[in-house]
C-alpha cells in the first residue's frame, strides 16, 4: 500500500519529469479502477488495498494505451508478471525491502 504522504512524493516527481514526458495514471490495487492523464496531482487514489502487479502488463492494456514503457511505483507486495511485458519498466519502490522481480530496473522513492 501507497501512503498519501508517498503519493504526494510521487506526485511531486512525476510532476518535475511532466517536462520530459507524458504521463498516463494507472491506480489500481488487484484491478484497475482508473485511467486517466497525470495533471499534477492525485486527488482521491482509488484502490490502495493488496496489489496484484500483472493488471497493467497485459498485452492489451498497454496496447491501448500505447504505453512507451511503465513507471511502477509500489510497495513492491504482490505478484508481479513471469516475464517482461516488451516495453522498458522502472519500479520505483516505496519501502526498503527486497523485491524479487527478476526483470526491469529498480529504483527506491
Amino acid at each position: 500500500s501507497v501512503s498519501t504522504d508517498e503519493l504526494n512524493e510521487i506526485a511531486a516527481e512525476l510532476k518535475r519529469l511532466g517536462r520530459l514526458a507524458r504521463f498516463t495514471v494507472v491506480e489500481c490495487d488487484t484491478i484497475i479502477h482508473r485511467v486517466y492523464p497525470f495533471a499534477g496531482a492525485f486527488a482521491d487514489a482509488a484502490g490502495r488495498g493488496g496489489t496484484d502487479l500483472r493488471p497493467v502488463f497485459e498485452p492489451a492494456f498497454l496496447a491501448e494505451h500505447q504505453a512507451d514503457g511503465v513507471v511502477y511505483f509500489t510497495d513492491g507486495e504482490g505478484p508481479f508478471p513471469a516475464s517482461p511485458p516488451g516495453v522498458p519498466v522502472l519500479w520505483v519502490l516505496t519501502k526498503n525491502w527486497p523485491f524479487p522481480c527478476p526483470w526491469g530496473q529498480q529504483a527506491l522513492l
